[in-house]
């Protein structure tokens, strides 16, 4: 009987993102903006910021710095839906014409959600940056809004330098110097850059570790790489970010029940980072557990209903609900339970229903238009590129 995996890998491929800050396509455009609070008007830092291509596919994930600004490197001319869902605020949906042209500048405003909420992460001001001298602060964000909003990393890399150079103790130029390198597609440099903000942070900058390990597990060393991000957990226990990257070099290693218990534990202390169910459903599809995949669905669709991939994610859902049974119901007992009839006891301890006698046949497409057309990013270094990677 054909798996889960076997049966949806097309679908599941298309819905899910590269969640990767550092896969270049081949193209000439980019795409750089800044995300900021209406509220408060503050930058919006460590926002995930979605790149969703025409075909309605998530192309490509990156993150906001400490200012708000993220970019893309390597677009083709197409158009792209920018999307942004953050705690406590209004998803974003904007849609961005490179057909012509670069876009630089493009602002995305988080709105406020009706209720109450806690203070969204960002809006504090990093006290390390506070305390270096004027000159060095100016410099390093100058040097951000070269290599984010004008997309010019050897500009930004000038101005890194200068703030270096302003305070020694500036590590987070460091970490600047190698994104800036990573735009360049120089990632051994940027390699080099990371591990110079941490020898200089005196190994106290999380977030610099966390680059780090990440850069490690794109380029697949993933031992090296996984000893880093649990070295960034020692720093910080309740670094959401750290157990996701872990759970994502687990999965392209293949090693799901590492996969699933990084990504479990990324959910609990970030549980509206609608990545980490996109990569939860890979798992559960892989171990052939139609009612977490379900469970995971509906977390996705409840974070994302309206954008293209939330979509998907509803088609996605179709399928997988004709192919599993009710969880904690046998397959040959769904039909009876969902007339009324009594089923027999089943094991509890079974987290897995069995497949339906559905799952047999093909499953159907959800190609769209434009979907034939493969995305413009490195999925081997994601470990989302299908059979060579998920098989």
């Amino acid at each position: 009987m054909r798996s889960l995996f076997t049966l949806l890998l097309v679908p599941a491929i298309l819905l899910c993102a590269a969640d990767n800050l550092y896969a270049q396509g081949s193209g000439s455009r980019h795409l750089s903006g800044t995300v900021t609070y209406a509220d408060s008007g503050d930058a919006a830092e460590h926002v995930f910021v979605e790149l969703v291509t025409s075909g309605g596919s998530v192309m490509s994930t990156a993150t906001t710095n400490g200012s708000g600004d993220f970019s893309f490197f390597g677009l083709a001319a197409d158009t792209y839906q920018l999307e942004v869902h953050s705690t406590d605020y209004e998803p974003v949906n904007v849609s961005v014409d490179l057909s012509f042209t670069s876009v630089n500048g493009q602002v995305l405003v988080l709105q406020k959600r009706g209720t109450a909420g806690k203070k969204a992460a960002g809006q504090s001001v990093s006290v390390h940056l506070l305390s270096l001298p004027t000159k060095a602060r100016d410099a390093y964000e100058k040097g951000n809004q070269d290599l984010y909003q004008k997309n010019d990393p050897k500009a930004a890399m000038g101005d890194y330098e200068k703030a270096a150079k302003a305070a020694s103790g500036c590590y987070e130029a460091y970490e600047g110097i190698g994104w800036a390198y990573v735009a360049m597609n120089k990632p051994s440099d940027g390699e080099k850059a990371f591990r110079k903000s941490i020898e200089i942070s005196k190994d106290s900058y999380v977030s610099a570790d966390i680059g780090l390990g990440a850069l490690l597990v794109n380029t697949q060393q993933f031992a090296e790489g996984e000893k880093t991000l649990r070295h960034a957990l020692e720093l910080d226990a309740k670094s959401w970010r750290a157990y996701y990257e872990l759970g994502r070099a687990a999965l392209m290693e293949n090693k799901l029940d590492d996969a699933l218990k990084n990504f479990l534990q990324a959910k609990t202390l970030q549980p509206k980072a609608p990545s980490i169910y996109r990569l939860l459903a890979i798992v559960h599809m892989k171990q052939n557990n139609g009612p977490d995949l379900l469970d995971d669905l509906d977390a996705y669709i409840q974070l994302d209903p309206t954008s293209a991939a939330g979509q998907r994610a509803k088609e996605l859902r179709d399928q997988v609900a004709k192919m599993v049974s009710p969880k904690g119901i046998p397959a040959k007992d769904a039909a009876s339970a969902a007339s009324g009839a009594s089923a027999p006891a089943i094991n509890p301890a079974s987290s897995a229903a069995p497949i339906s006698p559905a799952s047999a046949e093909p499953a159907p497409t959800l190609k769209k238009p434009g979907d034939d057309q493969p995305p413009q990013q490195n999925f081997q270094a994601t470990g989302q590129d299908g059979p060579a990677t998920l098989n």
